[in-house]
């Protein structure tokens, strides 16, 4: 399986969002790592497990030995982020397969638009 991965590089938050006393929130920085994954596009019956209001979304599946977070709202981690085929993607939902014979993880990203 290993075979069909390529680097990709990952951009994750340092840290958690700061509240401002303006009521905005100030991101931290982001590190970036390379690992080595395989992305593919969604199928039109994958799109389903995707959030409501993320299914008209540009949307991709990534299958890794690493695991990519998805945004909780309880711990204030920020969904981990990469750039394929020229468009930024984040991470929203995971999925463990760790059976013992070939463990990985299997994300699902949509993309990110800029406003």
């Amino acid at each position: 399986m290993s075979s069909f991965r390529k680097p990709l590089t990952i951009y994750r938050y340092e840290g958690k969002p700061v509240l401002q006393g303006n009521g905005k929130f100030i991101l931290p920085a982001q590190e970036s790592f390379v690992i080595k994954a395989s992305v593919q596009p969604l199928k039109a019956t994958e799109m389903d497990a995707l959030p409501e209001g993320r299914r008209g979304s540009h949307a991709v599946k990534v299958y890794s030995d690493t695991e990519l977070y998805m945004a909780d709202q309880g711990t204030g981690i920020q969904a981990d982020q990469f750039e394929w085929l020229g468009r930024k993607y984040e991470i929203v939902a995971a999925d463990a397969y760790q059976c013992g014979v070939i463990s990985h993880w299997r994300m699902y990203a949509v993309e990110v638009r800029s406003h």
